[in-house]
């Protein structure tokens, strides 16, 4: 016999329980929605990582294969720079140039010393009447004012050609080179050029050509060259108006013997004679030469009574064969001051004066340091 149960369902129990599990199911989701949010913007955010990593080594690369095409083509233009820098110095020499500006100077005038090969080789017609010379014999009282007005000059080309750097006395018998025009003679040095010259000169490289009937601009060391219309400048013409102070003579009286070889007059044999002779009366006052101080009085068998003086330059003057001797040793001396007397001390044949020059302990000839 069936039975009937009856059940009484508490529904606000049920639904209380089903809200729970409904509320845990949501919070399931939830829970694997957060986990797989959080997972896809992990993989997204690695993902960038992994890109951006990407470009930076792309632009690393390109970065470094830059660097090593800059570094190549720099050692290329540093290898032609070094080659044309060579090439230069040998051309242009450039470290035997005080002033590196004329490495520019030196290209032109090669340039120009090109130009003016060109000129030569076209034409052998010249414009300037070519450099010759003669020569002249000087005159008694004869001056060099006088002797360039005979051959129509100015008296600076005759100096110059003739080498004169100071104002002289000329002597009767000189022989003076003559040119047929105005102008100097020069020496070429190393590294001059027809351009350099001219420059130096304020002359046209043209007239110098001409003139010096050259048919290449290629010079020798040494080679002379006349360079036509120079004069002399202002620093020639007050060195050539110092006056020159000479040697005078200490007495005067006939010349018995000259400097060099001689028959020695008390053996009969061949000697050499230090210094020249000159003959006067004994007592004759002797003067000084020339300004100096006394380093010497004294005697010996060969000089007898004797000084030495003491002048500029290493020069010594001996003063031999004295009868008096007038200063001692340290005395300050001027020129043509009286020192002594004439005698014949010593090894003498009789009364003269021995007179002898030394620079720097080394003889020379009186009569090429002597005043005319």
């Amino acid at each position: 016999m069936a039975k009937l149960y009856s059940y009484e369902i508490d529904w606000n129990s049920f639904s209380k329980k089903t809200n729970l599990i409904k509320e845990k199911k949501h919070k399931n989701f939830k829970t694997v929605d957060y986990d797989y949010k959080t997972k896809y913007s992990t993989q997204k955010k690695e993902t960038k990582i992994n890109f951006n990593q990407k470009n930076f080594s792309f632009l690393y690369g390109l970065l470094f294969f830059i660097i090593v095409i800059f570094l190549f083509f720099l050692s290329i233009s540093l290898s032609f720079a070094s080659n044309i820098s060579d090439t230069t110095l040998e051309e242009y020499n450039i470290f035997q140039d005080t002033n590196s500006s004329n490495l520019v100077k030196d290209y032109l005038i090669s340039e120009n010393n090109k130009q003016i090969d060109k000129n030569l080789n076209k034409t052998n017609v010249f414009q300037f009447k070519v450099i010759t010379y003669s020569k002249y014999r000087v005159r008694k009282n004869e001056t060099f004012e006088n002797i360039a007005k005979k051959f129509g000059l100015e008296s600076d080309s005759i100096i110059l050609c003739n080498f004169i750097k100071k104002k002289i006395n000329l002597r009767a018998g000189t022989i003076l080179l003559i040119p047929n025009q105005d102008g100097r003679i020069i020496s070429v040095n190393s590294n001059d050029s027809i351009q350099k010259i001219a420059n130096r000169y304020g002359a046209s490289w043209e007239k110098i050509v001409d003139v010096n009937n050259l048919t290449s601009s290629k010079l020798e060391i040494g080679q002379k060259l006349f360079i036509p219309d120079s004069k002399m400048t202002n620093y020639e013409k007050n060195q050539y108006e110092t006056p020159i102070i000479t040697y005078i003579w200490p007495i005067k009286g006939k010349l018995t013997s000259y400097f060099g070889p001689r028959i020695d007059p008390f053996k009969g044999t061949y000697g050499y004679h230090t210094g020249i002779d000159i003959k006067n009366d004994m007592g004759t006052p002797v003067k000084a030469s020339m300004n100096g101080f006394v380093i010497f009085t004294g005697f010996d068998n060969i000089y007898g009574n004797n000084i030495i003086l003491k002048h500029s330059n290493g020069i010594t003057t001996r003063y031999g064969h004295l009868q008096t001797v007038l200063v001692k040793k340290g005395d300050q001396i001027k020129q043509s001051q009286k020192i002594g007397t004439v005698g014949s001390t010593g090894r003498s044949t009789g009364a003269h004066l021995h007179f002898e020059i030394r620079k720097y302990g080394k003889l020379i000839d009186p009569l090429k340091i002597l005043s005319n």
